[in-house]
């Protein structure tokens, strides 16, 4: 394994791959913008697709590609129109994933009466409905609804006690053959909860990879030390972790997991709620942007993009905050008592005119009364949208129109 280099240090950038970046000219741009590694997550990837998924990337970017696992976490399965509401005191009955559910059933990923015992208290999606299991036998499973709250298709479950589950899924396993198929040597491992889980993964793979441990339970951060040891990165996941961790102590446990990993040399990526108001927003918080630095600051490998750049509006503009961001802890924070710094304007919100210098045909002090007399041209809204941004030198270095025969050497 690989461990950290201090001297060679660089802030890596891992964005997710999603329905909102999955294109070859978002792809492009997300690439130019300074990422380094595009992650597939397997909880939200059919495994029919992943073959097609992964050859794209292939074609569109030459950066390193890892296969997120869905690793050793119970879920919900398929739910009738994606969602339901379960209002509290209500009695769901659990059953195997092949069933569809509803208000009155609710699927598993795991077979609910080798796994849940009276008294267990589900979780569901970050406490969005909790639940306890009030008979559990060979022939049904049922909770009682303690807070109710919407339930939806795949989302994660946490019980309130040590259950061991495999490392890894079926649809895991599938995925490793493709991943070795087509050459994607880096592994993330997802709620990985022992050493032995990272060894188990690797004799799936002929030659070396890159894994990339989760720790987001409790289990991790319990057998962190040997993680640690046998993993080339650990990825510190704030969000699954918070359904085990209270929301108030995240940050310690993000500080003592990255202290524990430095002592074994080990990388440290962090992930989940870097910028996610930019799912929605073209600009993030100045909270989010604080955080961000502050873990910058705190020594961290890398950053992760997840809904930012997987199902957010504005994949693109995520990649380049980030990158902006890194590169002022990276480059200028010896600025810091310069006030000239702060008043500064980034120079990457300015375009260089092409050739160097900016065309603008606007007439200063210019006569008005002088337009009698002159031809007149009724155009359309385009055209004349075009003219003033000749004039005003969008079109930089052109300064006229364009005959259509021309236009090829004129945009050359």
């Amino acid at each position: 394994m690989q461990k950290r280099n201090k001297k060679s240090k660089k802030v890596k950038i891992m964005a997710t791959v999603g329905p909102s970046s999955f294109d070859e000219s978002i792809i492009r741009k997300m690439d130019l913008s300074g990422i380094d590694v595009f992650r597939v997550n397997m909880s939200h990837t059919n495994i029919e697709d992943l073959r097609d998924i992964l050859s794209s990337l292939r074609k569109w970017t030459s950066k390193e590609i890892c296969i997120d696992t869905e690793g050793s976490q119970i879920r919900t399965g398929m739910i009738k129109e994606n969602n339901i509401e379960v209002k509290s005191h209500r009695i769901i009955e659990f059953v195997p994933v092949y069933v569809k559910g509803d208000l009155n059933k609710i699927p598993l990923s795991v077979n609910p009466w080798e796994v849940l015992l009276p008294g267990d208290v589900l979780k569901i999606d970050f406490h969005s409905a909790i639940i306890q299991i009030i008979k559990s036998d060979d022939n049904i499973v049922l909770g009682r609804v303690l807070e109710g709250g919407i339930i939806g298709s795949n989302k994660g479950i946490c019980i309130d006690r040590d259950i061991k589950l495999p490392g890894f899924t079926s649809k895991d396993i599938k995925s490793f053959a493709i991943a070795i198929e087509l050459g994607i040597r880096i592994i993330a491992l997802s709620f990985a909860s022992s050493a032995k889980d990272v060894i188990c993964l690797r004799k799936y793979f002929d030659d070396e990879i890159k894994v990339i441990s989760k720790i987001e339970s409790i289990q991790g951060i319990n057998h962190l030390e040997s993680i640690c040891k046998e993993s080339d990165a650990i990825l510190i996941d704030r969000g699954d972790l918070s359904s085990e961790v209270p929301i108030e102590k995240i940050s310690f446990a993000q500080r003592h997991i990255q202290k524990k990993a430095n002592e074994f040399q080990t990388p440290v990526y962090v992930a989940t709620n870097l910028l996610e108001s930019m799912v929605n927003n073209c600009k993030p918080t100045r909270a989010e942007i604080n955080d961000i630095t502050s873990t910058l600051f705190s020594g961290v490998d890398g950053l992760v993009l997840a809904a930012e750049s997987a199902i957010g509006k504005f994949p693109v503009e995520s990649t380049r905050m980030i990158a902006r961001i890194i590169n002022e802890v990276e480059n200028n924070f010896v600025q810091m008592d310069d006030v000239n710094y702060f008043c500064s304007l980034p120079t990457d919100r300015i375009i260089e005119p092409h050739g160097g210098e900016l065309v603008q045909n606007f007439f200063r002090d210019f006569d008005y009364k002088n337009l009698k007399g002159l031809p007149s041209l009724e155009v359309d809204d385009e055209i004349l949208s075009d003219t003033v941004k000749i004039a005003e030198g969008t079109y930089s270095p052109l300064n006229c129109f364009y005959e259509l025969r021309r236009t090829d050497v004129g945009f050359g």
